[in-house]
């Protein structure tokens, strides 16, 4: 790839937490315990980019990308300068 002037790496991670009262299954993820799921964007030399804290451990990383800011950012915008974020399989590829 050529001229690309703005690369990233996005992912979530489910930080466990003690879920609060009343919660049922909002904070209870597949690893069988509460969480909440940080997103994250981190550029080439490991700095943080964006950062997404406090959705709940029950979505997926897929759903909480689609319930950020950046998701929306993105649909609606061009990475600059034929930018690239890449990520797993969680997350849609789109030009």
């Amino acid at each position: 790839m050529t001229n690309v002037t703005f690369q990233g790496a996005i992912d979530g991670k489910h930080i466990k937490i003690r879920g609060p009262a009343n919660c049922g299954s909002t904070f209870y993820n597949y690893k069988k315990s509460n969480s909440i799921v940080p997103m994250a964007v981190v550029g080439p030399n490991y700095q943080f980019i964006y950062t997404d804290v406090g959705s709940n451990g029950s979505l997926s990383d897929g759903g909480v990308f689609r319930n950020c800011s950046l998701f929306e950012v993105l649909e609606n915008e061009l990475l600059p300068n034929n930018g690239v974020i890449i990520g797993d399989d969680a997350f849609p590829l789109k030009t």
